[in-house]
């Protein structure tokens, strides 16, 4: 772990890898995210069928991130007390004094979950949606496992605290069959024909 001393020296969002190292995480998604769009440039505007796996697997995910607004910007407090009586809270807790910055990345997480919320469900009352429209889940999961990377395997130099975040591994497990499905029905999805 970092010492407090050093911790209240560099600032509350000191990143122990440094910004160079954390930045070029960034470039994982990225990379995938471009590997995609160029393994299918020619056919995103085709429409691809919303089959059962696909179907399941964006309801899935909408549901899951659909409490996460109202946790962020109406229970943070609550769940971190809630887990911390449970043993489980590996996140850490809300500053004693939380600044604008802090409030304003609570209520950003919250839109960004809500917006992701609404596209899964509504592709998922589809019969077929453009091949390019699973871009943006594919987007998400994908810095979903970037996440996990950082906060799972490459926590010791990444974390603040220089502990794993073990509850992230539950989001692993719920995310990575999520992304194996958007990966093969983006890639091999079948166009439907004029």
């Amino acid at each position: 772990p970092i010492p407090s001393s050093a911790m209240n020296t560099l600032g509350p969002f000191f990143q122990p890898a440094g910004r160079f190292a954390t930045m070029s995480t960034l470039l994982l998604p990225t990379a995938a995210i471009l590997g995609f769009y160029f393994a299918r440039k020619n056919g995103l505007e085709d429409m691809v069928a919303v089959d059962t796996k696909l179907r399941v697997a964006l309801i899935i995910h909408g549901v899951y991130f659909s409490v996460l607004p109202l946790m962020f910007e109406g229970g943070l407090d609550v769940a971190g007390v809630l887990l911390d009586k449970l043993g489980l809270n590996s996140f850490g807790h809300i500053p004693e004094k939380p600044d604008n910055l802090f409030w304003q990345m609570t209520h950003l997480s919250g839109e960004l979950f809500f917006v992701a919320t609404v596209a899964y469900l509504v592709m998922a009352t589809l019969t077929f949606v453009p091949r390019w429209t699973l871009l943006v889940p594919l987007a998400q999961v994908a810095y979903n496992l970037k996440n996990s990377l950082v906060w799972l395997v490459l926590y010791k130099w990444f974390s603040p605290t220089g502990t794993p975040n073990y509850m992230m591994g539950a989001d692993f497990l719920t995310i990575f069959p999520l992304a194996v499905i958007y990966a093969l029905t983006f890639l091999d999805g079948k166009a439907k024909l004029s």
